[in-house]
């Protein structure tokens, strides 16, 4: 089997189906159409708008869209081609900086691998245990006995789907304030989240040190023409500005003329038309097609609203690994689970789930889905009692 998750999404795209990645390849859909039609006048757009305005231009339609006014009046960012791109800076500048980092676990393993790639140390910190303390406000007694000086949370987290509400998320700006602990927060699945709230204006007023990134690729059929913006407290700009120098001089302002169109039309139409709909259309397939059959959802995804769903195939009596396989075998590349516990892969109880992508084009999704139902349901029950021994 393939090393990585990415591994394992290259191998997806040959496949003759594939919900694997958690990219948004969904139909595009009678309301971004129109863009599509329009790419001339957007490039003659782009061509005649500067890279400053362009991005001030981008960043107003994202805060816009996500509510947040605390972004609106953000200085301090600059955009990258993609998300692993901004994760890359951040490492650097941990690195830089020779900081320890408490990463959450399980979450999608590049974060980790991109970080060591940097030379970071980092530390793994339970998901369950982070929201429960952070619920309870009681963060220290779960922090504290930690070495660490950054805390990295994914919210909402991939895979899970658990979303870190707003008094939670007050209780953990105030440990790192109290801690001199910088923040680093990955936003690429925001525009899922069913209950948003301005997460710009609680760093800001805290005066938190913190370093948060966006991430468009999760969420608009743009066949991965993407932009992640990166934002920052201003004790971190003179590193992260420099470090961004040496890797790029911008995005293209075509890309973000486009992706600024998806935005606005979203903004227009609204975001539970345009996005929600679909995934919840298909999520709600895929669990009727799964219901009473050996595959399950886990008690804290079941709420999810991320463009993914997180599957227990224990009841198969086959690891993740074994279940991919047999899919694999019959044309439908999915996610092992066991990758996203990036520092505890190897012990069994981490070996049990599978991720599946929910923004596929309806008939792709209904194709993958009906291979998943063949494997799960009863009629493999003689064959989970020998595998089983």
């Amino acid at each position: 089997m393939s090393d990585t998750l990415t591994d394992v999404e290259i191998k997806g795209l040959s496949a003759p189906a594939s919900l694997a990645d958690g990219h948004a390849y969904q139909d595009l859909g009678p309301f971004f159409a129109p863009i599509v039609s329009d790419l001339p006048d957007i490039w003659a757009e782009a061509q005649l708008s500067s890279i400053p305005d362009m991005e001030a231009r981008y960043k107003y339609s994202l805060s816009t869209l996500v509510g947040s006014a605390g972004l609106e009046s953000l200085d301090n960012f600059v955009i990258c081609p993609t998300a692993s791109n901004s994760i890359d800076i951040v490492g650097a500048l941990l690195a830089t900086r020779r900081m320890r980092v408490a990463l959450v676990e399980p979450t999608f393993d590049n974060l980790a691998l991109l970080l060591k790639r940097r030379g970071v140390d980092v530390v793994p910190l339970n998901e369950t245990l982070l929201h429960t303390a952070a619920e309870a406000g009681c963060l220290d007694e779960l922090l504290k006995v930690m070495r660490f000086d950054a805390l990295f949370l994914v919210k909402p987290n991939n895979p899970t789907g658990r979303v870190i509400g707003k008094s939670a998320f007050k209780e953990i700006i105030s440990f790192c304030v109290e801690n001199a602990i910088v923040l680093v927060i990955d936003n690429s699945f925001r525009l899922h989240c069913r209950e948003p709230y301005d997460d710009y204006a609680d760093l800001l007023h805290s005066g938190v040190s913190f370093i948060a990134f966006e991430d468009t690729g999760k969420v608009f059929p743009t066949l991965d023409m993407k932009a992640s913006l990166l934002a920052y407290s201003a004790d971190n700009k003179q590193i992260i500005e420099t470090i961004y120098r040496e890797l790029f001089l911008c995005v293209s302002n075509f890309s973000l003329a486009v992706l600024t169109k998806f935005i606005d039309v979203t903004q227009k139409v609204g975001i539970s038309e345009t996005i929600w709909r679909i995934v919840d259309q298909h999520r709600d397939i895929l669990r009727r097609a799964l219901a009473n059959s050996l595959l399950r959802i886990p008690s804290e995804s079941l709420r999810s609203t991320l463009s993914v769903e997180w599957i227990d195939c224990s009841g198969l009596g086959r690891c993740d690994r074994d279940v991919c396989k047999m899919l694999e075998a019959k044309g439908l590349v999915i996610l092992p689970g066991r990758m996203f516990f990036w520092h505890s892969a190897r012990l069994k109880e981490n070996q049990h789930n599978v991720r599946v992508s929910l923004m596929r084009p309806h008939q792709t999704f209904l194709s993958g889905v009906r291979v998943l139902q063949d494997i799960a349901t009863r009629s493999y029950a003689d064959e989970r009692v020998v595998a089983l021994g």
